[in-house]
C-alpha cells in the first residue's frame, strides 16, 4: 500500500466549501482511480492534513493528475491561501489501524 500525507492552509469562512470539494475528488478518486480511501483531519496549529491510501505509488501517480485538474476545475485554489504541500510518500509495512468508517 502507498499513502501520502497533504498539509493544507484552507482560506477562513471557506472551510465547508472546501469539505465539499475535497469530498467530490475523493469519491471520484475512489470510484475511478484506485483509490483505497482518505482522511481528512485539521491540526491543533489551522493546517488542513489529507491523509490518502492507494494500492500502489503507479494508481496514486495517476490519480495525481486527475487531482491536479479537477482540483482546478473546481477552483480549490480559490479555497486555499497556499499549494498544498505533499508532506510525505510512504510505503506501508504493517498495518494494525481499525477503521470505523466515520461519515
Amino acid at each position: 500500500m502507498f499513502c501520502v500525507v497533504y498539509q493544507l492552509k484552507v482560506k477562513s469562512g471557506r472551510e465547508e466549501d472546501f469539505r465539499v470539494a475535497w469530498h467530490a475528488v475523493t469519491k471520484t478518486l475512489l470510484d475511478d482511480y484506485g483509490s483505497l480511501g482518505a482522511r481528512l483531519h485539521k491540526s491543533e496549529d489551522g493546517h488542513w492534513i489529507a491523509y490518502a491510501q492507494w494500492a500502489n505509488r503507479e494508481l496514486w501517480q495517476e490519480g495525481h493528475v486527475f487531482v491536479e485538474e479537477r482540483s482546478k476545475q473546481m477552483h480549490v485554489d480559490e479555497l486555499l491561501e497556499e499549494f498544498p504541500h505533499t508532506l510525505l510518500k510512504l510505503t506501508l509495512i504493517d498495518d494494525l489501524l481499525v477503521s470505523i468508517g466515520l461519515k
